[in-house]
């Protein structure tokens, strides 16, 4: 019996049950942009509400009682690394539940969020918390681990099975169900699994859809997995601001960034063709919010929530020069003061635009380098050069920021030498902190189609034998010790660090060579 075969049978017996619910006691299509003065509207409010022809759909189900009690979770992974694969399982505030919340405010609902990441929560004390809840969306891994997914099922799973006796309506989102519908139904004994992006879908299931209409859901019937139409890609301009109030800033921190942390997107998408790099969910096409949006989200985040520093979670935040150039000057325009970073491509950024953006307050800037061999740098289809790089490195040096690089071993065929290629052009860059880890065959990737041989994991970690993955995992630990006990590194994180950022990254540090 292969591994994942035995994950499904280890699973709870689904029962998929029609359940009758009430929704939302006005018109379907009033719906409040954002939130007035920070407040969820309540669900008598119409003040503010858009009245739109043609009426409702006919799926629509109108209850005058009440509207519905819905709840949000985030499972718990041990903090700050875990798991054989040393997963950073960052205390990061789930974006796209955020983005949930606001739509379903908006249709107004009664809305909580559980982070159970964020406060250390076990799976019996979010049950706890669950109270009366007639609908429950448990993410498998939030919009910042879309790209990359964390591959430990265990928390998924214990939290599903303390949450499904306790609510009528269960639903799974996230990368895991988008790629395994039904492995994740079978071991959670969910009422359907949400696929790609949840937003819309979630804003539908609530309204009363039936699931057999509603695009982008996987559900069993007659223990036979049923799959409805992908969902188009969501308009990112239809996004409301996040529902910040449902999470404390003071939560969540960036051990390299700072504390009071909160994340946005501008954008979400990528054009560009890594063969590692999951897109799944995010989409090959670049879709964007308008700066104004963007704008105002940090505004909301920053001025009414106190958030003091801000990761913008873009796959590629410069693959827009425009957006990226129209958002740092809205913070510059509007005195927004914030410490913030993202993440892009070293052939999309020049020193003009990199000065914009630390004006702006970009402190920390990531840039994914990932190997320093030519043939591992075309195989991987980053095609990106070491000259190329060390140009936005030390332009970004120069400009005034810290920078991040991430550099990945293990690729299929990658030999001894080549790794130590990439460690070699580490030390070359030089960047504040180097990321250094061994490559995952995520599914839907053209890397994971490379797989050979049937895995006996549902989601494998490693292209290669037992004894590669440890010859790799060996080579990552060296790479991380060799490039920070560097004399002249250690000098020079003392004179520009200070305590509680230097206490953060050591225990970072320590986590991965417990």
């Amino acid at each position: 019996m292969r591994g994942h075969e035995k994950l499904f049978n280890a699973g709870f017996e689904h029962a998929h049950a029609s359940v009758e619910h009430g929704t939302r006691d006005r018109n379907y299509n009033e719906k409040l942009p954002f939130r007035l003065n920070g407040a969820a509207p309540r669900a008598s409010c119409r003040c503010a509400t858009q009245v739109r022809e043609p009426g409702p759909p006919d799926w629509y189900v109108h209850n005058t009682t009440s509207d519905m009690k819905i709840t949000l979770v985030k499972p718990c992974w041990q903090y700050p690394i875990a798991g054989a694969d040393h997963t950073y399982n960052r205390r990061w505030p789930p974006l796209e539940l955020l983005n949930c919340a606001a739509m379903l405010q908006a249709d107004g609902h009664e809305v909580t969020l559980i982070d159970a990441q964020a406060e250390n929560l076990p799976p019996k004390v979010v049950a706890d918390c669950l109270g009366d809840a007639e609908m429950v969306i448990l993410s498998t891994s939030a919009l910042d681990r879309w790209q990359c997914p964390s591959l430990e099922l265990e928390p998924v799973k214990a939290l599903a099975g303390e949450l499904r006796p306790l609510t009528k309506r269960l639903y799974l989102c996230g990368f895991h169900g988008t790629v395994q519908p039904e492995a994740m139904l079978r071991m959670t004994a969910a009422d359907a699994v949400i696929r790609g992006e949840p937003e819309s879908t979630v804003s539908e299931l609530a309204a009363g859809k039936p699931e057999d209409e509603t695009p982008g859901l996987t559900f069993l019937r007659d223990g036979r997995p049923i799959s409805t139409p992908d969902r188009e890609p969501l308009d990112m301009t239809s996004l409301p601001v996040p529902a910040f109030e449902l999470v404390d800033p003071k939560h969540y921190c960036y051990e390299i960034l700072g504390p009071r942390f909160m994340v946005l997107e501008a954008a979400r998408g990528c054009p560009y063709r890594c063969t590692f790099c999951s897109r799944v969910i995010q989409g090959k096409r670049l879709r964007r919010k308008t700066v104004e949006q963007v704008g105002r989200e940090v505004q909301t985040a920053v001025e009414r929530f106190g958030a003091k520093n801000i990761y913008f979670i873009d796959l590629e935040f410069t693959a827009s020069r425009e957006l990226a150039e129209g958002i740092s000057k809205f913070i510059i325009e509007n005195n927004i003061s914030v410490r913030w970073c993202c993440q892009t491509r070293a052939d999309k950024v020049d020193e003009p635009l990199l000065r914009l953006m630390r004006k702006a307050g970009c402190r920390l800037i990531h840039f994914g380098i990932e190997s320093g061999s030519r043939r591992i740098a075309e195989l991987s289809g980053k095609g990106l050069n070491a000259e190329k790089h060390l140009e936005a490195v030390t332009a970004a040096k120069r400009a005034g920021m810290e920078t991040l690089c991430f550099f990945l071993l293990g690729y299929p065929g990658e030999t001894d030498e080549e790794m130590q290629e990439t460690v070699s052009l580490a030390r070359r860059l030089n960047p504040t902190y180097a990321s250094f880890h061994r490559i995952s065959p995520y599914q839907g990737t053209p890397l994971f189609e490379q797989i050979e041989e049937a895995s006996d994991e549902l989601f494998p970690s490693f292209l290669g034998t037992d004894e590669q993955r440890r010859r790799v995992d060996r080579l990552v630990r060296q790479a991380i010790w060799s490039y920070y006990v560097r004399p002249g590194y250690i000098f020079s994180r003392l004179l520009r660090g200070n305590p509680a950022s230097l206490w953060r990254q050591l225990r970072l540090f320590a986590g991965y060579f417990r």
